[in-house]
């Protein structure tokens, strides 16, 4: 193998190009899309807690209290789910609501089992944080909980989980 002396291809990305330029491409379009076939996910997660739940219904709790992380999951209600409240590590917002539902830290969620997590906080670095902190507490993955954000925004989130498990 060589390497070719001479460019094969010059790629032109300009700015113009839809999937920068269109709000079609966005990433609020596409968590708008992703609601769907996560309300799909809900909807066989919650189905097959329904017998270990005794017919109890599974409340849905969203991790991320921030004002993205809710313009995200309420996608999900378009799609008939409910929201019953939002896990945060932020403590100036745990122990108040939003929009009507409770915000707690997480040291307050009950035992696997009873609710579903859906992880929708999109800062680099979340996903294995709340994965870490759910595996501790015995919640397995696609039974108690499913990720729904990969993070590509600032590291702001790991400095208040690292507060949080500090404190």
């Amino acid at each position: 193998m060589a390497k070719v002396p001479r460019p094969l291809l010059t790629w032109h990305d300009s700015p113009g190009r839809l999937s920068r330029a269109d709000s079609r491409y966005s990433p609020e379009a596409f968590f708008r899309m992703k609601a769907e076939y996560m309300a799909g996910e809900v909807g066989r997660v919650a189905l097959n807690a329904h017998e270990r739940l005794g017919g109890k219904p599974l409340h849905l709790w969203i991790w991320g209290a921030g004002r993205p992380t809710r313009t995200r999951a309420a996608h999900l209600e378009s799609h008939g789910l409910k929201i019953a409240g939002y896990i945060d590590v932020d403590a100036k917002k745990t122990g108040k609501s939003v929009g009507g539902v409770p915000v707690i830290a997480p040291a307050e969620l009950p035992p696997p089992g009873e609710i579903l997590v859906l992880g929708y906080v999109s800062s680099r670095g979340a996903r294995e944080l709340i994965r870490g902190e759910l595996a501790r507490r015995r919640y397995a993955e696609g039974r108690d909980s499913l990720m729904c954000a990969r993070g590509h925004t600032p590291l702001d989130f790991r400095r208040r989980w690292l507060n949080w498990t500090h404190a």
